[in-house]
């Protein structure tokens, strides 16, 4: 507890509550004196035979005047050093008037009533950013790991299920201008981020797209896979599961799915980011940036802070308040700071790898 003004104000309030507790006591003992003194002189009057005279059963309300505001901070703090100045109380401290829990109390918040952090807050932000700094130089190891193990998710039979009911599906249209490895960059069918026009496609049983010659986009319509076998038209449900089962099983394969959006870059009327949309991608059996690499892994640093984050801020709230889901506006306060640290330690790492 550091900020003058606040100790002040702090200090001024304990006196003035200490000094009103006695006057308080004082007042107390004298009104017992008079209690008793009244019931002696009740007691002698009645021996006497003499009645005591009839007391009323309410009090007279007091007459009030509008109410008084309450002073700013910078008054209020002002009139306390005055008055703590004129009791020749300069040297004050707070431990001449706390008890030690009150202490520990006030030493928990700085003078903006947010919690401070303790000794495992900032070892579990330092954890996160191991975690995160890590996460960013060996992405690529982290990757193939993934990689791997979605491969061989691949070669199981319900994945391998989902794999044939894709092919009679005519987004996977594969004919002349669409077809290799790229085909998922040039049409909207696995496009996560354009499902209307992907489930537009496999009701109707219609595969559209469009190709590029000499310069000019022409649409391409075709009810019939590139042997001549027309594609079945569905339901709604019919085809929004199967368009599921088409996506998971293209996503466990090396070149998983593009990124939502990435086949609008395809009908741009620009070569070149036509080009930087395919070589970002991935040319060939080459994987680049796709929903696995761009989205899974990378996520894997930013993941792992808010899971370790927030489980360390519920359990302490547990310990003290009993509580594992409800926070209160501090713990919240301070959960936030914790996520900004770690987040800003993993993001100095992408960004000095990135420059490197």
């Amino acid at each position: 507890m550091t900020d003058p003004d606040l100790i002040a104000n702090l200090l001024a309030q304990k006196l003035r509550s200490d000094t009103q507790s006695d006057r308080l006591a004082d007042l107390l003992d004298q009104a017992d004196a008079l209690t008793a003194e009244a019931n002696r002189l009740a007691a002698e009057m009645s021996v006497r035979g003499f009645e005591a005279p009839p007391t009323s059963g309410s009090v007279a309300p007091v007459a009030g005047g509008a109410p008084v505001r309450a002073p700013d901070w910078e008054t209020m703090t002002n009139e306390n050093r005055s008055w703590l100045e004129a009791l020749a109380q300069k040297e004050i401290t707070l431990d001449d008037f706390l008890s030690p829990e009150q202490l520990g109390a006030l030493e928990t918040l700085d003078p903006k009533g947010r919690e401070r952090w303790d000794v495992s807050d900032f070892a579990t932000v330092g954890l996160c950013a191991v975690i995160g700094v890590l996460g960013t130089a060996f992405d690529d190891q982290i990757d193939g790991v993934v990689k791997n193990g979605l491969a061989g998710l691949s070669q199981t039979g319900l994945f391998q299920h989902f794999e044939e009911q894709g092919k009679s599906l005519p987004i996977d249209y594969t004919g002349k201008g669409f077809g290799g490895p790229d085909h998922r960059v040039r049409s909207a069918g696995h496009d996560i981020g354009r499902p209307w026009e992907a489930l537009s496609q496999i009701r109707s049983g219609e595969f559209r797209g469009y190709f590029w010659e000499n310069g000019m986009r022409v649409p391409f319509v075709s009810a019939t896979t590139p042997r001549g076998m027309a594609y079945p038209e569905l339901t709604v449900d019919e085809a929004l599961v199967r368009w599921l089962m088409h996506l998971m099983a293209d996503f466990v394969t090396p070149k998983s799915l593009p990124l939502p959006g990435w086949s609008k870059l395809y009908e741009i009327d620009d070569r070149r980011i036509r080009q930087l949309a395919h070589q970002v991608y991935g040319q060939g059996a080459e994987s680049g940036l796709n929903i696995r690499t761009g989205v899974i892994t990378a996520s894997f640093p930013v993941l792992t802070t808010e899971l370790i984050v927030g489980v360390k801020v519920h359990l302490d709230a547990r310990a003290r308040d009993g509580s594992f889901l409800k926070l209160t506006s501090n713990q919240r306060l301070r959960r936030n700071e914790m996520r900004l640290a770690g987040h800003a330690v993993t993001g100095l790492a992408a960004l000095g790898k990135a420059g490197v």
